[in-house]
């Protein structure tokens, strides 16, 4: 993502220094054409208006014509112009005033927060351009990590005929009996929950650039999840089979305020199917009698989604794949990338030997920087929860906990799965095993995240034409995310476009240095 600054430039500046990788200033409007023109295309052109002529525009709209562009324009009194000249050829056209007491470097960054957000809207929106080659048949592609992520990846490309190799250093979960040992799906209890929220940035509230992109993030479940878990379950309906499947999601609140913005999200989502009040929830359910008295239940809603054994159906999901015809290696850490003089990726290296393919796909799991989650197994006793539940909190220290309604793989009995956290860890996992207590199991999962709890997608380019893709980061949102991961990696590797190889990839707020921003007063 790139600017070219045409207006104010004295102002941006002074707050952004020189021009970088991701700015580019034009003050003198008669160089224009070689800035549109230069190496690097231009996606965001902050304007004045008069500047922007018929010519320029088609020179701009004409470089990289797969890449959204959006205008910015500091006065809303020109943009009827402005759409002339474009011809509903941008992507975005939004003013962005100053307002009244607002700083120079406020403004500066505010600007560069709605071209941001105007970008990644784009790419969310915008149509795929397909690549007049399909990949063969033949190709070979190495993923590390086995991890759900890497797994619905491995089943959508052994489906389209890919050759697929699993690697992961830890034990087979199959067979494994010391969860500790184990990785962030096969490690914890065995349950995840699939809603068209579970994408969401924990820390959306405190970050003045993502609040807003919300609805955006939500497409990677929405748009890419949802639709291809139906798939799954039409295709293959055997994985779903004796995995403690449970169909829609009961979401408590503690107070009316969560609970009336909870009903506007879900609403706009399309996901909601019921409103249910305090009265209602406690004849149907007894249980929630003691929250409601203490006045700390307001209602809930019920919800479109699912939860299921994910232990149970990865283990399944294994099994699919090597019939298949996709190869598992088991206890082998991957050690380092190698590349050729040209810097492009040609094999890993692993502990077993070299691991060559036409791509690779490394799955990062916990190793981006890890969060401490708590699981609680509880007997689920009469009368029984039917549902599983996400109960919210606003305010507390664990704002979200999921109940999962399963069933105990080992003995059978019905049992109530409470999931939640999270307590950042970084790389320095805790070492003591989960232990009893008497009402119940307890154990602990690491989830990945990132700094804005969003996740990664890079695309690194390999010898012969091939991608060494990276994913990974997905907060505690890789289930509901994996089918889109999925779709975007076969895109990437077929040479087509994919709004997730945006949306997520490592650079998209790299506009300028952490220094700076800070000056910015961000």
């Amino acid at each position: 993502m790139k600017f070219l600054i045409s207006a104010n430039v004295p102002k941006f500046r002074s707050v952004l220094g020189d021009e970088s990788l991701q700015v580019s200033f034009c003050q003198d409007h008669s160089g224009l054409a070689a800035q549109i023109n230069g190496p690097d295309a231009i996606d965001i052109w902050v304007c004045e208006k008069d500047e922007v002529t018929e010519e320029l525009l088609e020179q701009w709209l004409g470089r990289d014509q797969d890449s959204p562009k959006a205008l910015l324009v500091s006065d809303a009194k020109h943009i009827p112009e402005l759409e002339k000249l474009l011809k509903d050829r941008v992507t975005e056209i939004q003013a962005v005033p100053k307002q009244e007491n607002q700083s120079d470097s406020s403004w500066v960054v505010s600007t560069l927060q709605a071209g941001e957000m105007l970008y990644a809207r784009g790419w969310a929106r915008g149509a795929l351009h397909h690549n007049e080659n399909e990949p063969s048949a033949d190709e070979t592609v190495v993923l590390v990590g086995a991890g759900i992520m890497n797994l619905v990846t491995a089943e959508f490309l052994a489906t389209r005929g890919f050759r697929v190799r699993i690697i992961d250093a830890n034990p087979d979960p199959r067979t494994c009996k010391d969860w500790t040992r184990l990785g962030v799906t096969h490690g914890g209890f065995n349950a995840r929950m699939f809603t068209y929220t579970e994408a969401d940035s924990y820390n959306e509230r405190s970050s003045s650039i993502y609040r807003h992109m919300r609805h955006v993030f939500r497409k990677t479940s929405l748009n890419g999840g949802r639709d291809r878990l139906d798939e799954y379950m039409d295709r293959a309906p055997e994985l779903f089979k004796g995995v403690s499947l449970h169909a829609d999601i009961l979401r408590l609140y503690a107070k009316d305020v969560a609970l009336d913005a909870a009903t506007e999200v879900n609403r706009g989502l399309g996901s909601l199917m019921d409103e249910i009040s305090q009265s209602e929830l406690v004849r149907e359910h007894p249980g929630f009698a003691a929250a409601a008295r203490s006045n700390e239940l307001a209602g809930a809603l019920a919800v479109q989604g699912f939860t299921l054994g994910i232990h149970l159906f990865v283990g399944k999901l294994i099994d699919r794949i090597m019939e298949l015809g996709g190869e598992f290696t088991w206890n082998c850490s991957v050690q380092r990338i190698r590349r050729n003089a040209a810097g492009e990726v040609t094999l890993l290296d692993s502990q077993l030997g070299p691991l060559q393919g036409n791509h690779f796909v490394i799955s990062t799991g916990g190793l981006v920087h890890g969060v401490l989650g708590v699981w609680l197994q509880l007997p689920n006793l009469d009368p029984m929860i039917r549902n599983s539940i996400k109960i919210h909190r606003r305010g507390s220290l664990v704002e979200d906990i999921n109940v999962t309604v399963s069933r105990n793989a080992q003995t059978n009995e019905e049992v109530l799965l409470l999931g939640g956290g999270y307590g950042y860890v970084g790389l320095d996992h805790p070492e003591e095993p989960g232990t009893l207590w008497p009402e119940g199991e307890r154990k602990f999962c690491i989830r990945p995240f990132t700094c804005t709890g969003l996740g990664i997608f890079e695309d690194i380019g390999a010898a012969g034409g091939g991608h060494l893709l990276i994913t990974g980061g997905n907060n505690t949102g890789g289930f509901a995310q994996a089918p889109a991961i999925a779709r975007a990696v076969c895109r990437a590797i077929a040479g087509e476009h994919d709004p997730v190889q945006v949306l997520f990839h490592p650079h998209r707020s790299k506009l300028v240095s952490p220094v700076q921003y800070s000056k910015a007063s961000l």
